[in-house]
């Protein structure tokens, strides 16, 4: 029993044992006492419902936990299946274009799935068609491009340039972003022609806004930052994962 109900009745006990207790008095205990069980009926309910709140809580957290762990997993799926493709890659790189590495002309990311080629050998300057020795190292991306070392994954062509105007066919290409979109597209284009899946297969132009390394000031550019990259991404949805370009 509730303390004050107590005291509550033992007050009315006591007065009612003197028989002296005034109706408004006896009264007034008995409201005081209804009162006092209906706050305990109200608690009882409080109490109740936060039971359940917690015990809902508990629950939400533990499907929280277990959608967690399923997501872990699968994530590692990815990031395992993305290493195989890494290696493979590498593997074919190094065995098939004698020109990769840091001083050479095309440049594999395993990290980011990115193989970059320098625009000199595939391009004239303020030009989009492509040389005869950017088709052949074209030919030779595509023989694994096309084949188990890149299935069912998109291959998006980034064209770059660096920020110097154009100014070689400024009419055809009036800005960088014509120049490098042009030349992406031109690099699609001859990836199919070689056997590449058109399904898999996207284009962008970034112009000069996506350099990898600064330019020397008053627009006189910087050579690595002209280039074509071929980014192998995750899956067959171009627009669900980005390059990092």
């Amino acid at each position: 029993m509730n303390r004050m109900s107590f005291w509550s009745l033992l007050s009315l006990s006591s007065v009612l044992a003197c028989g002296c207790i005034p109706d408004d008095r006896y009264r007034t205990i008995l409201d005081q006492n209804d009162m006092l069980q209906q706050a305990n009926e109200g608690l009882k309910v409080e109490n109740d419902r936060l039971k359940v709140a917690v015990d809902t809580l508990k629950l939400m957290r533990n499907q929280a936990e277990v959608q967690a762990q399923a997501q872990g997993e699968k994530l590692a799926v990815t990031q395992a299946a993305f290493n195989n493709l890494s290696d493979k890659m590498k593997e074919f790189v190094d065995k098939n274009i004698k020109v990769v590495g840091p001083g050479g002309d095309v440049e594999f990311n395993a990290a980011s799935g990115i193989l970059t080629i320098k625009d000199g050998c595939l391009f004239e300057s303020g030009k989009a068609e492509i040389r005869k020795e950017g088709e052949r190292i074209l030919r030779q991306l595509a023989e694994g491009l096309k084949g188990e070392v890149a299935k069912g994954r998109h291959l998006r062509v980034n064209g770059h340039t660096d920020d110097q105007p154009v100014v070689v066919n400024k009419d055809v290409y009036p800005t960088n972003w014509h120049l490098s979109g042009a030349r992406a597209l031109n690099v699609l284009l001859f990836l199919e022609q070689a056997g590449v899946s058109a399904d898999a297969l996207s284009f962008a132009g970034f112009g000069e806004h996506h350099p990898r390394e600064a330019n020397a000031p008053g627009h006189k550019g910087n050579k690595r930052n002209r280039r074509v990259e071929i980014a192998i991404l995750g899956g067959s949805d171009p627009v669900s994962d980005p390059s990092g370009s």
